[in-house]
């Protein structure tokens, strides 16, 4: 797309009219001719106030004064790069260095999907509606068994509930470390996991049976549960808590994104997966990509990216161009 500029006046410019084509343009001039004051102060200034006024959310504050410029057109987002911004710093990048890393830490903490820090698995919050409507599609797909998980990664024999369970709802319910209970009697000196089959179900169910597998579950202390099909497994919370390890986690936030690991003071150990992230935050994909990762792509392989999300209506406010 061309660009066009007429009567540009910043500085020593006199109304001057530009236009700049597709490709590559070489702004060149002796000393004083204006060339800084229109790639600059004239071009990249309103581009950058445009981009900023997107997203000002009507704070004043943030807003610069416009160009002294009669007309621009055909002008995006920017980045100027100095001669020696980058030198600064030498973990720069264009993200940082354009302003684009703060959307990006929030299209990472809204939009991200996360994974427990400690073991790896799926993490996400629904309500009993959401969870309901889940089991009532998953059960369309075939036989399911659906799961409460009581006891995660806990050492102990877990005698008393094992027996209490086994008695009020029967043996044959309980699966012990992932496969059916055979014994009640554990190895005191290791961890166990344990969980209660709170529904069989070999076809599609009404949603008032699913409600009422939730309500066993409930009643069991379970903050969620664990469904199994022939060929998966998914766990549905609805407390922030991994129902694979019995990990809690919090609430993620953009800021997450820009805090060094506290393990590694940002160096990159095994607990942030060597990013130097908070550890919840190095454990958030998108696109199937970590923040760092996506940061190493070249703006078209990250544009692309983008063409092909699908993000919510409520992402529609991120720069995606």
């Amino acid at each position: 797309m061309k660009i066009t500029i007429r009567g540009a006046r910043e500085h020593n410019l006199q109304g001057i009219d530009v236009e700049f084509g597709p490709g590559l343009t070489v702004v060149t001039g002796v000393s004083g001719s204006g060339k800084t004051s229109l790639a600059l102060d004239t071009l990249y200034h309103e581009a950058h106030r445009r981009f900023l006024e997107v997203f000002a959310l009507g704070a004043t504050a943030q807003r610069l004064s416009p160009a002294r410029v009669d007309r621009i057109s055909g002008i995006g987002p920017a980045a100027a790069v100095g001669q020696n911004l980058l030198n600064r710093n030498p973990n720069s990048t264009l993200a940082t260095a354009s302003g684009l890393h703060p959307f990006l830490r929030l299209l990472y903490a809204r939009f991200g999907e996360r994974y427990c820090a400690r073991c790896g698995a799926g993490l996400s919050v629904r309500n009993v509606d959401e969870v309901i409507e889940q089991l009532v599609a998953f059960s369309g797909h075939g036989a399911l068994n659906v799961y409460a998980p009581l006891v995660r990664g806990t050492t102990g024999s877990h005698h008393t509930l094992l027996q209490l369970l086994a008695a009020e709802l029967g043996s044959e319910r309980l699966r012990v470390d992932g496969q059916p209970s055979t014994t009640l009697t554990l190895d005191p000196t290791a961890a166990h996991d344990i969980e209660v089959e709170v529904a069989q179900w070999n076809g599609p169910v009404p949603a008032a049976r699913a409600r009422e597998a939730l309500e066993i579950a409930a009643a069991l202390g379970s903050p969620g549960i664990v469904v199994h099909s022939a060929t998966d497994k998914r766990a549905l919370s609805l407390a922030p808590v991994c129902t694979s390890c019995g990990t809690w986690f919090g609430d993620l936030e953009p800021v997450h994104f820009h805090t060094p690991c506290p393990h590694c003071q940002g160096d990159g150990c095994p607990r942030c997966a060597g990013t130097g992230l908070h550890p919840e935050a190095a454990a958030v994909h998108w696109s199937g990509l970590r923040l760092p990762d996506l940061l190493s792509h070249s703006v078209d392989e990250v544009r692309a990216r983008f063409a092909q999300a699908d993000l919510p209506s409520t992402a529609n406010r991120l720069p995606t161009r």
